[in-house]
C-alpha cells in the first residue's frame, strides 16, 4: 500500500468520524405494540410490568414480517436503540450509536415450548395474545418450535445515555444480539407432546394434523439442518430473528450492572430472559409455581442452589459460577458446573475450561497435560455454543508457542470468531494478527475494521492503540493525525491516562479545541505533565 493512500480510503467502511448511517426510516412501533383492546383486557387479566428497565431476551416470533425485516435492516446500520415499554418494543430509527453487528454460527439448538394459559401467552408472545386468546380460553394450547443456528452480536456491552445521538426520546434499551434460525407456531392440544420437526410440518406433523392450526412461521427446518457452528453465514433459509437480547441504557454516571462479569469470572451469569414477574422454565416464561424448577436470579446463591437441586441445569451453572467467584480453586463448585455442562449449557463448559487452563503448569503439576486436554475440550464446547470468551481462550492455547498444538492460523481463526461473537478482546487479538500477518495474510483494512470494533465496544485501550498506529503510520498504515486525534480524544475522555497522547496528537492534527481540552484534562490530573506547558 502506498504511503500516499488517503487514510479515509482505509477507514471509510467504519465511519470513524461519526458518519453514522440511519439504520432504518420506517417506524415499527405500531406493528410491535399489542392492540390496547386485546391481550390481557380480552381475558380479564392484567399484565403488570416493572417500571425499572431490565435486561430481557424477548421472542420476536409474533412480530409481523415487516417488523422483523425492519429489525434486520436496522442491525445493518448501527447499534439498534429501542423503547421497551413492557411488553411492547419500539425501534427508534432516528437514534444512532456507533457500533456494528457480526454473525457467528453456534451449535444448533431445537426446542418446543407449550403455552397453556393467557399469562404464558402474554409473557412469551404478547402481540399474538388477541389472536389466540379465544383458543386458549377454550382449552387449546399454543405450541412454538424454534431452531437456533447462530447469533448476530455487537461488541458494545454497555451504553450510556450520553452516547446516544439523534431522535432518542424514550430510549430505554439497545439490542446487544439477535439469535437467528427458524420458528413455527401453531395451536394444539394441551399436554400433547411435539417435536420441532412436527411443528415445521415434516414427518406427518403440523401439516397433516387436523388438531393443529398454523399461526406464524419463518425459516425452513430442513435448511437449518445444514448449519455449521464454524460458518460465517447462516443457511439461506434459516436466518430469521427468533429472540433478541435487550440491555438497559445506563444513566450518566451509572456503575456496572450487578450481574456483569468480574476479573475472576469473565463469563456472565444466565439471566432470566422473561419480563418481571415471570421465570424461565425450560425456555418458557411462566409464573413461578411451587415444585417446578426455574432459572434462578444469577446473583442469589441460595435460590440458585435450590433450583439446581430441583433439576434446573441453568441454575446449576449460576450456582457453580457464584461459588467459583469466591475462590480460584476448583472444588465442590465443579459438580453443579459439570452437571450444567453435560446438559449442554455452554457457559458452564467455558467456566470449567477457563479454570483448568488458568491452572496449567507443566513444571508443578504432573497431570498438567491431561488437564490441558480437558480444558481444550471444554472450551471448544463453549466456543461452539456461542461463548466468545471460550473462543478467545482456544485461540490463546493455539497461540502458545511452547505447546504441541501451537498454530498461528488456528489462533487467528478462534480469536476472530471471538470477535464475531462480540468480544472486544477477541477483536483486538485478531486485529494484531491481521496487521502482522500472523496466521493470516496481512490485511490492513480488515485489521483497522476489526480493531475499531473493539474500540466501538468500549475497549478504550484499543481506541488509543489504533490512534497511535495512525499517528505513527505503523504497520504501513497511512499517517492520519485527524482521525487519530478523534480516536485518542475519545480514549482521553474515558481514561485520563491517554490524555497526554491526545494532547500531542491533537496538536499535530492542528485541532485547537481537542488540544486545549486534552492538555487541560491531563494537566489537571498531573501538574508536572508536559501537557501543562503545551496548554
Amino acid at each position: 500500500m502506498s504511503p500516499r493512500t488517503p487514510a479515509l480510503a482505509i477507514l471509510a467502511p467504519l465511519a470513524l468520524l461519526s458518519l453514522c448511517l440511519p439504520a432504518c426510516q420506517k417506524t415499527v412501533g405500531d406493528a410491535l405494540r399489542p392492540d390496547e383492546h386485546t391481550g390481557a383486557a380480552a381475558v380479564g387479566a392484567e399484565l403488570v410490568c416493572s417500571d425499572a428497565p431490565t435486561r430481557i431476551k424477548p421472542l420476536v416470533v409474533d412480530w409481523d414480517p415487516d417488523a422483523r425485516v425492519d429489525l434486520e435492516a436496522a442491525m445493518q446500520g448501527s447499534v439498534v436503540v429501542v423503547k421497551y415499554d413492557c411488553p411492547s418494543v419500539e425501534i427508534l430509527p432516528g437514534c444512532s450509536v456507533d457500533g456494528s453487528y457480526s454473525y457467528a454460527g453456534v451449535s444448533r439448538k431445537e426446542q418446543v415450548i407449550q403455552m397453556t394459559n393467557m399469562d404464558e401467552v402474554q409473557a412469551n408472545i404478547p402481540i399474538s395474545s388477541a389472536k389466540v386468546g379465544v383458543d386458549v380460553q377454550s382449552g387449546r394450547a399454543i405450541d412454538l418450535a424454534t431452531v437456533l443456528v447462530g447469533r448476530r452480536s455487537t461488541t458494545v456491552t454497555s451504553l450510556k445515555a450520553s452516547a446516544l445521538e439523534g431522535e432518542c426520546a424514550g430510549a430505554t434499551h439497545f439490542v446487544r444480539s439477535a439469535s437467528l434460525g427458524a420458528f413455527s407456531m401453531a395451536t394444539g392440544s394441551k399436554g400433547k407432546a411435539a417435536v420441532a420437526a412436527e411443528l415445521f410440518g415434516y414427518g406427518g406433523g403440523a401439516s397433516s394434523d387436523s388438531s393443529r392450526s398454523a399461526l406464524n412461521a419463518d425459516g425452513d427446518f430442513e435448511s437449518c439442518q445444514s448449519s455449521d457452528p464454524g460458518s460465517g453465514t447462516p443457511p439461506s433459509e434459516c436466518r430469521a430473528p427468533v429472540r433478541i437480547e435487550l440491555v438497559p441504557i445506563k444513566d450518566a454516571g451509572a456503575g456496572a450492572d450487578a450481574g456483569e462479569s468480574d476479573d475472576k469470572v469473565k463469563v456472565a451469569g444466565a439471566d432470566n430472559p422473561c419480563m418481571p414477574g415471570f421465570v424461565s422454565v425450560d425456555g418458557l416464561c411462566t409464573r413461578p409455581t411451587e415444585g417446578r424448577a426455574y432459572l434462578c436470579d444469577p446473583n442469589d446463591e441460595a435460590e440458585c442452589k435450590a433450583q439446581c437441586d430441583k433439576g434446573n441445569v441453568e441454575s446449576c451453572y449460576n450456582y457453580g459460577r457464584l461459588r467459583m467467584r469466591q475462590s480460584w480453586e476448583i472444588g465442590e463448585e465443579a459438580e453443579p458446573l459439570t452437571r450444567a455442562c453435560d446438559a449442554g449449557i455452554a457457559p458452564a463448559c467455558t467456566l470449567l475450561g477457563d479454570r483448568l487452563w488458568g491452572w496449567y503448569d507443566p513444571e508443578e503439576d504432573p497431570e498438567a497435560d491431561q488437564k490441558l486436554n480437558e480444558a481444550f475440550r471444554l472450551l471448544n464446547i463453549g466456543c461452539e455454543g456461542g461463548e466468545a470468551y471460550a473462543c478467545e481462550l482456544v485461540g490463546d492455547i493455539f497461540g502458545t508457542e511452547d505447546l504441541p498444538s501451537f498454530s498461528d492460523a488456528e489462533a487467528f481463526k478462534f480469536h476472530y470468531r471471538s470477535c464475531e461473537l462480540g468480544s472486544g478482546v477477541g477483536c483486538s487479538l485478531a486485529a494484531e494478527r491481521l496487521f502482522e500477518g500472523k496466521g493470516v495474510a496481512t490485511d490492513l483494512v480488515k485489521g483497522v475494521e476489526t480493531l475499531m470494533r473493539s474500540c466501538e465496544g468500549g475497549s478504550v485501550d484499543e481506541c488509543g492503540e489504533l490512534a497511535t498506529y495512525l499517528s505513527e503510520g505503523k504497520y504501513g498504515l497511512p499517517q492520519d493525525f485527524e482521525t487519530a486525534s478523534v480516536l485518542m480524544m475519545h480514549a482521553c475522555i474515558e481514561d485520563v491516562g491517554w490524555c497526554e497522547s491526545a494532547c500531542e496528537i491533537a496538536g499535530q492534527a492542528g485541532n485547537a479545541e481537542y488540544t486545549a481540552a486534552a492538555c487541560k484534562r491531563d494537566c489537571d490530573y498531573d501538574d508536572e505533565s508536559a501537557s501543562c506547558s503545551k496548554l
